[in-house]
């Protein structure tokens, strides 16, 4: 029973560590994305949209860190790295 009990407790410990793993990357990748919103706002002309993402849903960076499970942090950074990558293609 007590190896059972140690092998569950490598396991908790080994996703903890991935979850605050994937909760830095998601705070580094929402700084970056944050440079290259404020980049292109300045580099757009005055007289155009004031949404540069031309899309009725845009990415709720502030909703990344109310996320616990590992699995839905894996998703964000998906879905943020995905607008990155789209934001760096305009």
């Amino acid at each position: 029973m007590s190896d059972e009990l140690r092998e569950w407790q490598g396991v908790i410990g080994s996703e903890h560590d991935a979850a605050v793993r994937l909760k830095q990357e998601v705070e580094d990748d929402r700084m970056k994305l944050s440079r290259d919103r404020l980049s292109l706002l300045k580099s757009k002309p005055s007289n155009l949209p004031r949404n540069p993402l031309q899309r009725s849903t845009k990415v709720n960076l502030m909703n990344d860190f109310s996320l616990t499970k590992s699995v839905h942090i894996r998703h964000r950074l998906s879905s943020v790295k995905a607008e990155i990558k789209r934001l760096n293609e305009t």
